[in-house]
C-alpha cells in the first residue's frame, strides 16, 4: 500500500473540534489530524503536511548522488525511503 499522494495542506477544523488541525490531501480527504498542546500541534501538522514533498526531495537527492558517492554512502537515506514506503 502506498501513501496518499501529495500535496497535503493544513486545515483548522472548527466544525468538529474547535482548535483541531487536520491535514488534507489534494482532493480534500483527511490524511491525519494533530492533537497536542497548540505549539506542538501546529509544528507536528506542518511536518506531516510536508511529508510527501520531503519524501520526493529525498528520492531526488539520492538519485543525484548516485555515482558521486561511495557504494554505501546513501544506505541510510535509502533505508529512510524504504521505511516511508513500508518496505523492509
Amino acid at each position: 500500500m502506498s501513501h496518499t499522494p501529495g500535496p497535503w495542506k493544513l486545515e483548522h477544523d472548527w466544525r468538529e473540534q474547535p482548535g483541531a488541525i487536520i491535514i488534507l490531501s489534494a482532493d480534500n480527504q483527511i490524511v491525519a489530524d494533530a492533537w497536542a498542546p497548540r505549539i506542538e500541534r501546529v509544528a507536528n501538522a506542518r511536518l506531516i503536511a510536508a511529508a510527501p514533498e520531503l519524501l520526493e526531495a529525498l528520492k531526488s537527492a539520492v538519485a543525484r548522488l548516485d555515482g558521486h558517492e561511495g557504494p554505501d554512502d546513501n544506505a541510510d537515506l535509502r533505508a529512510i525511503i524504504a521505511k516511508a514506503e513500508g518496505r523492509p
